[in-house]
């Protein structure tokens, strides 16, 4: 995977993209299934900055592992069957 000059600054600046086991990324997709919404409910949350989306050449959105399961253990579910991602109310599947 290939990234933007200034996503390889997050990755120590250095000229290459790093291997694939350096960090898990994950699509806007594959995090909506974990959280069980819609894959637009993701974009929203990073543009409220409770996730970092990086950007590949191609313009898509990317989330990292850690970061993703870090909020995926910060999740608590309400009496309802909701789960609240921190103040962003979600359906859980």
């Amino acid at each position: 995977m290939q990234y933007r000059q200034s996503e390889r600054a997050e990755f120590g600046g250095g000229t290459t993209a790093p291997e694939r086991h350096d960090v898990e990324l994950l699509t806007p997709g594959e995090v909506a299934r974990l959280f069980g919404v819609d894959p637009k409910t993701v974009t929203r949350w990073a543009g409220a900055g409770k996730l970092t989306a990086l950007r590949t050449l191609g313009g898509h959105r990317r989330y990292r592992s850690t970061e993703v399961f870090a909020l995926l253990e910060r999740t608590d579910p309400n009496r309802d069957g909701r789960s609240r991602v921190e103040g962003v109310a979600t359906w859980g599947a």
